[in-house]
């Protein structure tokens, strides 16, 4: 259990200062124990360059639960095929967070990223996902979500900016 102790995340900050260049991975936090329990935290500046991975929350295939946080300003430039910026998730839930302010530089070779949610498995419930953006207008495809499976409930998805039109902000694959 992770919990930050005032409940505002604010508060409490999960924060990279280093870049990923190059080996697949992931930046800042995974959560991969369905007994695992993350709250009251905020999660940012995760940053990856050139490799597969995912800069920000990556929820495992055993899943777990975050809840009240923000995933926030985090950067990824990938050289590979789905890459994403704020969370991935396999399982588990996600609920009552703020996935925003995350950036994705998308290139022609590189297909079905996320600049906010990328999901495979798991809900997202009761969640803004909102003002993440391209940073690049490459001729790949970008998603603000893209869910080819689990389950979305009751969350706001607005506002998320992309910059060429392959690319399709807030829509579901």
């Amino acid at each position: 259990r992770i919990i930050g102790s005032t409940g505002n995340p604010d508060d409490v900050i999960l924060q990279n200062t280093a870049t990923i260049n190059g080996n697949a991975g992931h930046k800042t936090i995974t959560v991969n124990n369905r007994d695992a329990f993350v709250a009251n935290l905020t999660i940012r500046n995760a940053k990856l360059r050139n490799i597969s991975g995912v800069a920000g929350l990556v929820m495992g295939t055993d899943g777990g639960t975050v809840s009240n946080c923000v995933i926030r300003d985090n950067y990824h430039n990938p050289s590979y095929y789905q890459a994403s910026a704020g969370v991935h998730m396999s399982a588990g839930l996600v609920t009552h967070c703020i996935v925003t302010n995350n950036s994705i530089d998308v290139k022609s070779t590189v297909e079905n990223d996320a600049m906010g949610v990328m999901m495979s498995g798991g809900a997202l419930e009761n969640s803004f996902i909102g003002a993440n953006r391209v940073t690049n207008n490459g001729a790949g495809k970008c998603f603000a979500i893209r869910a080819t499976g689990g389950r979305i409930v009751n969350c706001d998805i607005i506002g998320n900016d992309l910059s060429s039109t392959n690319e399709l902000a807030g829509a579901l694959d």
